[in-house]
């Protein structure tokens, strides 16, 4: 008896960070969602109308949604990543770490509506 060895199947990730969540999905080559997996993103609202979110926090969920879906799948096999956010930019240290975008730390972050107003502290 003969059996003929399948050839590997390439995998694609593709990342979408929302404002309540981080969303991840393994596809193959051929286009079947493969895995996915999702982590909600923590808001803080310290006040009416003022919403706050770690930047830290969003990494973590970036990570965490990536590992579950490639659970099980040979990393050799991944050919791309597609990465989608609504919001893009994170400041960081001389270290580069995330620096906090807080009240605290900055005059103020604010949202409403559709429009986000950033005042950056004088220090």
């Amino acid at each position: 008896m003969h059996s003929e060895k399948q050839a590997p199947v390439n995998y694609y990730i593709g990342i979408d960070v929302g404002s309540a969540s981080v969303r991840a999905a393994l596809v193959d080559e051929f286009g079947t969602v493969v895995a996915h997996a999702d982590q909600p993103i923590q808001i803080w609202e310290p006040q009416t109308d003022h919403y706050e979110q770690s930047s830290s926090d969003i990494w973590a969920a970036c990570c965490s949604v990536t590992k579950k879906v490639v659970s099980g799948v040979d990393g050799s096999r991944i050919r791309g990543l597609g990465f989608d956010a609504t919001c893009s930019l994170v400041v960081v240290d001389k270290h580069f770490q995330p620096l906090a975008v807080n009240c605290e730390e900055w005059k103020c972050v604010q949202r409403k509506k559709k429009y986000t107003t950033l005042l950056l502290s004088d220090n």
